[in-house]
């Protein structure tokens, strides 16, 4: 990844649609079978498992080899 290049997140946590997000990285999603890692990012820190993260995310990340990479 380059300086200022875009990078997608996932926001957990929310339930309205945002235009703008702060908050905490909470974990990196590695995919093994593609070029793109996705950041997983929440309002709290250590409220959400690894599990909770993949359950979350699994809409999208079903389709690809994928390791969740916690951030503590």
């Amino acid at each position: 990844m380059n300086r200022g290049e875009k990078v997608d997140v996932y926001v957990i946590g929310e339930f309205e649609v945002i235009e703008e997000y702060e908050g905490y990285v909470v974990a990196i999603i590695e995919r093994t079978d593609d070029i793109e890692n996705k950041l997983v990012v929440c309002k709290e820190k250590n409220k959400y498992s690894e599990e909770q993260i993949k359950v979350l995310i699994e809409f999208q990340e079903r389709f690809f080899k994928t390791k969740i990479i916690m951030i503590k």
